[in-house]
């Protein structure tokens, strides 16, 4: 029961480190509104390292670590809730209103069909906190963690441009 105890409490001071500070939290906002396309890159980054660390743990690469595994998970349900909202209409590239200093692979269809990419991000929300649950072990996680991977590919397929070589 102790180690239950314990390990609840570090998988919840982990989970909770990720969380930015109340007292941050503005200028966090004010970054976000002032280049969404920085933030929404910085976003994807954090959850392409969540995703391989997690895939690394479960194919035995790296020693299964439930904290770090529901920390992953925690990542990117956090990136999941805020991601939409990177995308304001102005912000994409081609009809940009925003003086931007990087290129975005973010296809003109997130504008033109936003509902249907906000379904994606509340999808990726879904998936991840269920992982985030399932990840206090390492075949519980590994049960679903097909769900998180599908809901990236899928918004991706859709609406992330291929780079150009």
């Amino acid at each position: 029961m102790m180690k239950l105890v314990i390990r609840t409490f570090v998988v919840l001071l982990v989970a909770l480190s990720f969380m930015p500070l109340a007292g941050g939290r503005g200028e966090a906002v004010a970054a976000e509104n002032a280049n969404p396309v920085k933030e929404r890159q910085k976003l994807m980054r954090a959850v392409g390292k969540a995703m391989k660390t997690t895939g690394k743990m479960l194919r035995g690469d790296l020693a299964y670590d439930a904290a770090a595994a529901t920390a992953a998970m925690a990542t990117m349900s956090d990136v999941a809730g805020r991601y939409a909202k990177l995308f304001p209409e102005g912000s994409d590239m081609e009809n940009s209103i925003m003086d931007f200093d990087q290129e975005s692979d973010a296809k003109p269809e997130i504008w033109t069909n936003r509902k249907d990419f906000e379904v994606k991000a509340v999808a990726l929300l879904d998936a991840s906190t269920k992982a985030g649950k399932a990840a206090g072990d390492k075949a519980g996680l590994a049960a679903v963690f097909d769900e998180v991977g599908k809901t990236c590919k899928g918004c991706h397929q859709k609406y992330k441009a291929k780079k150009q070589q």
